[in-house]
């Protein structure tokens, strides 16, 4: 999906037609809105065996990132007002991607948490028992 992402910027600025860039753009939209859908699923789904309230905390830190993308368009669009729409946009989807990758490496440190752990042994033990 980092891969997409990147080259997002490029697709858009080189086809020629604005068909084309019309297109390219709906492409990517649905690609990131499906990719997001299966990826909040998953983080819901590892936050749900830990204690209730780090599922708050899950829905604060959605709330941040839609704050810090406008946040980011606005310090893009002081920093360089005259800049073309491309060069921003390279610069926002590559922080983005950026971004994406860190969350990757997060997960990998997640799962081997002591405390995670934990609580995914203690909601396997749960799951086994509804199932007996």
């Amino acid at each position: 999906m980092g891969v997409c992402i990147i080259l997002t910027p490029f697709c858009l600025e080189y086809f020629a037609t604005t068909d084309a860039r019309f297109w390219t753009s709906a492409a990517c939209l649905f690609l990131f809105g499906a990719w997001n859908g299966m990826s909040q699923g998953t983080v819901f789904g590892l936050g749900s065996i830990l204690p209730g309230e780090y599922l708050g905390a899950i829905m604060f830190g959605n709330g941040v990132a839609g704050v810090a993308t406008n946040v980011l368009r606005m310090i893009l669009l002081l920093l360089w007002p005259d800049t073309s729409l491309y060069a921003q946009m390279l610069i926002f989807f590559t922080l983005s991607t950026a971004f994406m990758f860190v969350s990757a490496l997060c997960y990998s440190i997640l799962i081997k948490n002591k405390f995670y752990q934990f609580y995914y042994a203690l909601a396997e033990t749960r799951h086994a028992n509804e199932e007996a």
